[in-house]
């Protein structure tokens, strides 16, 4: 296959086109974006701390608390309640009746009447600690 001279120039045109619109567009981008790196994110005003108590875990009727779907409270040794508990897995049921430290994040019933822990993680007490 043979090129003309019209078939050339015609191709040689088309090739410094791409090649200036590659440019444009590779020098707009490194212009017009900020790839700076941000190491420290903000800190959201609205972050809740983890906390932890120390009781028993007991079984209180879900009947209670019906639209926080609330089944377990932390007591102390004299059966008082400390706070409300709910956990997103079975954690409090196979923790209940043993003491135990529960950590997570407080937050408040829907009716906003009392104070809950959203339980991230419960470490039992044995006998010797």
């Amino acid at each position: 296959m043979l090129m003309t001279p019209a078939k050339k120039r015609i191709l040689v045109a088309f090739s410094s086109l791409l090649l200036v619109l590659g440019l444009v567009l590779f020098v707009s981008d490194r212009f017009f974006t900020d790839y700076s790196t941000n190491d420290n994110p903000p800190i959201a005003n609205d972050v809740v701390p983890e906390v932890y108590y120390e009781g028993v875990i007991t079984y209180i009727s879900s009947s209670l608390y019906p639209d926080d779907k609330i089944g377990y409270s932390l007591t102390d040794a004299s059966g008082k309640q400390i706070i409300l508990l709910k956990a997103r897995d079975e954690m409090l049921v196979v923790s209940e009746g043993l003491t135990a430290r529960v950590y997570g994040k407080v937050s408040n019933t829907k009716d906003g009447k009392s104070k809950v822990l959203l339980v991230e993680r419960v470490v039992i007490n044995n006998g010797s600690n």
